[in-house]
Formats: structure tokens, sequence, C-alpha cells
């Protein structure tokens, strides 16, 4: 009886230090996250989704229809062949003159939307209130490495991953970023680090292994014009609060 309560105590012993052990080996073999993602400082705008859209919420969706008792105007303003065009509207559904200007608009420009209203409430002394915002449209073709995303990775591991110590991203929010933008012609340019990783070799390996990134195809719309975008290398705990900071779409 005892010999038998002594193998269920070291069976249990076993189910409780085994899988620690299983799941530390596997992030062992992972090593350290990192990724090479798109910055997006503005708001964009697919140009399948913007020629789908039919109302404002279609366009933000941070824009929400309860608020609004009375529309006073609803304004889209937008540049054409150079030239700015406003077109208004009596509600947030998008008339067809606001739809083609902003279909038309020249590349790389921003759009405006300026929705007045009086507000939904039960104050006796309602004021007009206004919900603006901007977008861009993006580009069709994005900026990507001419090697693929995976020969990208393997390159930014072999070069520089692989050289760090875990243990310098083992703190809950230790992470390093490294921004950078791929220029017209699909080259590497204004890279800085935006996050330190509290170590100067770490930040110049990581920079100059940035810097030193093979080619490139830039970013380029429908019609053959090409534009830069901006890119970050992040490093370390990917749960990081300072992610917010990257302006990345995770």
């Amino acid at each position: 009886m005892n010999k038998f309560i002594a193998i269920l105590v070291m069976a249990f012993v076993a189910i409780s230090i085994f899988p620690k052990n299983g799941y530390s080996q596997q992030n062992a073999e992972e090593g350290i996250w990192f990724d090479v993602m798109r910055v997006f400082p503005t708001p964009t705008l697919k140009r399948d989704t913007l020629e789908e859209a039919k109302t404002i919420v279609d366009l933000n969706k941070y824009y929400k229809p309860i608020w609004i008792r009375e529309f006073v105007s609803v304004e889209v303003s937008t540049i054409n062949d150079g030239k700015t065009k406003i077109a208004i509207g009596k509600n947030d559904v998008l008339t067809e003159e606001q739809k083609t200007n902003m279909e038309t608009a020249d590349a790389l420009s921003e759009i405006f939307v300026v929705v007045k209203y009086m507000p939904e409430n039960t104050l006796k002394n309602n004021e007009p209130k206004t919900f603006d915002f901007s977008f861009s449209v993006d580009a069709e073709k994005q900026a990507s490495c001419a090697a693929g995303k995976d020969q990208l990775i393997d390159y930014i591991r072999e070069k520089a991953v692989s050289k760090i110590d875990s243990d310098l991203f083992e703190g809950k929010y230790n992470i390093a970023a490294v921004k950078f933008a791929i220029d017209i012609h699909g080259q590497v340019v204004d890279a800085h680090v935006f996050e330190s990783s509290n170590d100067e070799k770490v930040d110049k390996l990581l920079l100059e292994t940035i810097c030193d990134l093979p080619a490139w195809a830039p970013a380029t719309f429908a019609n053959g014009l090409k534009t830069q975008q901006e890119f970050v290398l992040a490093v370390g705990n990917k749960e990081s609060c300072s992610m917010n900071l990257l302006y990345v779409k995770q």
C-alpha cells in the first residue's frame, strides 16, 4: 500500500514538473521575439474600402450615428489635380460628388471630413458639435523586401537577433525598436533607434542591420506612382505597452 502511494506521489510530481520544463524548452528554442512591421503614423484606407464606402461610418469606425439629433452639414475636402475641392452633404450618407472626389483625389494627398451636427442629448442649450478626421488612400502595392518576408526575417535573425543575450529582454516591458523608411527607390532611409534596448552595443547592432538591409520593392499606386513607407523592427517582449507607440497593426 505504501509502495502504491509512493508511486502516485512520484507521478503527481512528474506531471507538475515536466509541462513546465517542456514550456521553457519551447521558449528557449523559439528565442527572442522580433518582427518587421508597417508603421501607420496617419490613418489610411485601402482603395477597395473607399470605393465601397456609403456612409461616414465606412470611413471612420469611431463615428457614431447615435450622437446625432440633427445634421448641420457634412463636408468632404479633397485635392484633385492640385486643386482643393469641397463637397457638402446634408447627412452622413455620402453623396455621389463626395465619393467621386475621394476616389479621384491626388495620390499621397489627405482627405478631410468634417461633420457638424446638433448632439442627441437633454440639454436645454444645445450647442452644435463637430466630428472631424482625415485619412489618405494607401498604395495598392505595399513596399516589400525583394527576397521575401521569410528571407528578411532569416537575415535579421542571423545578422543581429541571434547575437543578442535573451536576458536583455526578460523584463515585462522590455523592447527595442528601430524605425526606418523605404523610399521610392527601394532604399532604406531615415533609420534611427526609436526605443532603446538600454544596451548601446545592441542598439548599434540593430541599427546597422537595418541600414544594410537587402533591396526592397517600393510602395506603388495603381497609376505607377511610387511612395515612401515607414517600417519598424521591434525586438523583445511583444506584450510591451511600448508597442502602442510604434503605430503598427498587430
